[in-house]
């Protein structure tokens, strides 16, 4: 299966991970060890956020091809049709 990403959300990913690109640099002149943290901390967030997109859009996925499914089946038994239907989705 794939997940479709929109020009605007890769746009939004550039900016933030511009924005802790810019913020790991800057503590870097202060203090290795805050800027690692954050860096760490940067990837725990960003990997805890794509899973939670991740399993958001399988779930607006699989709600779809329920209704889908359901509406066929109540068009079957409407219609009873003698031969097959053709394909209803490309």
């Amino acid at each position: 299966m794939t997940l479709h990403v929109s020009k605007k959300e890769l746009l939004l990913l550039l900016l933030v991970a511009v924005t802790f690109a810019a913020i790991i640099a800057t503590l870097m002149m202060f203090s290795t060890t805050a800027a690692v943290a954050v860096g760490i901390a940067s990837v725990a967030a960003a990997t805890g956020f794509l899973q939670l997109e991740t399993f958001r859009r399988l779930q607006l996925q699989q709600n779809n091809d329920y209704r889908q499914t359901e509406a066929m089946i109540s068009v079957v038994a409407a219609l009873q049709p003698a031969i097959p239907l053709p394909p209803l989705r490309g």
